[in-house]
């Protein structure tokens, strides 16, 4: 006589006593920290396009070759085109199927990136309109947080992009566009190589902060406090602007919560990217901001 595996309850198939397992039963790692938790900012700031056609990257974890590729005006077939947006990722739309014996299975999910772009130069201009619809590229992304997605190759999908001209007194020319595609699986990610890097191709930043003699060291208009006193290895580099204008503004950089820098100066410095070396030696790239700075 066979025997049973299975047992039919409410018109569902579930496990039975001796019924075989499916797959394994292992669980990847997770790490969660009670008192110091680790989140990212998760605003997209920019989206990089390449042909479909074009080269795969052999790491995309290295700057050297994001560098390389990048450009705002080569015709070669691997340039890498940089946008620079505003740009959100909501939860990717699931079609799940009812199948045999009960059971469901998830056949595709679409995923959607909204983003627009507010530098209305006549070459963005000109971008914009020779955007087809339906055409395919590859794309990787980058976010406020300091994370790229979208590994070696990319992630092939459409782009829409159009004008949106708003009525009112001080509103702009803006593009809106979107990047869609199909995918079961969620992203790659890594820790972005080229964040912070406003001219990719060159990764200095004309000013540099040391802390080892003074505490509040000082530079133009602006001056800097590193939490705990000075350090030999902490430093903060950034682009110096003369002359400054705007309002007064504090920027406080914190590590997992944990306040690491003070930095007093002005509103035109908003947007600008910074490196700040802790005392530990570790690098944290950011955009100097009003307010905190979370990493």
């Amino acid at each position: 006589m066979k025997r049973k595996f299975i047992a039919f309850v409410n018109r569902r198939y579930v496990h039975s006593v001796g019924m075989p397992v499916c797959g394994s039963e292992e669980l990847a790692p997770v790490d969660f920290d009670v008192c110091e938790p680790e989140t990212s900012a998760s605003e997209i700031q920019r989206l990089f396009l390449r042909k479909i056609n074009s080269a795969d990257l052999d790491d995309w974890t290295q700057a050297a070759e994001w560098n390389a590729r990048v450009s705002e005006t080569s015709t070669d077939i691997d340039a890498i085109r940089a946008l620079t947006v505003i740009g959100d990722k909501p939860a990717p739309a699931a079609t799940r199927k009812d199948i045999s014996g009960g059971r469901k299975i998830t056949t595709r999910k679409d995923h959607t990136i909204n983003f627009e772009i507010d530098e209305s130069t006549a070459v963005n201009h000109d971008f914009v309109r020779s955007i087809q619809e339906g055409k395919r590229y590859k794309g990787n992304y980058e976010t406020a947080g300091a994370h790229m997605y979208g590994g070696n190759g990319g992630i092939v999908g459409e782009i829409t992009l159009d004008m949106v001209l708003n009525r009112g007194q001080g509103e702009i020319t803006k593009y809106i566009g979107t990047f869609t595609w199909s995918s079961t699986q969620t992203e790659e990610r890594c820790l972005s190589p080229i964040f912070g890097e406003t001219v990719l191709g060159s990764d200095s930043l004309d000013t540099v902060i040391d802390f080892t003699a003074d505490a509040t060291p000082a530079h133009g208009d602006s001056d800097f406090v590193l939490a705990g006193g000075t350090s030999a290895v902490a430093k903060f580099r950034y682009n110096e602007i003369t002359p400054t204008i705007g309002a007064a503004i504090t920027m406080t950089v914190k590590v997992s919560t944990v306040l690491k820098l003070t930095m007093n100066t002005t509103a035109d410095f908003v947007g600008q990217p910074f490196i700040f070396t802790d005392t530990a030696g570790v690098d944290h790239s950011g955009f100097i901001a009003s307010g905190d700075v979370l990493f």
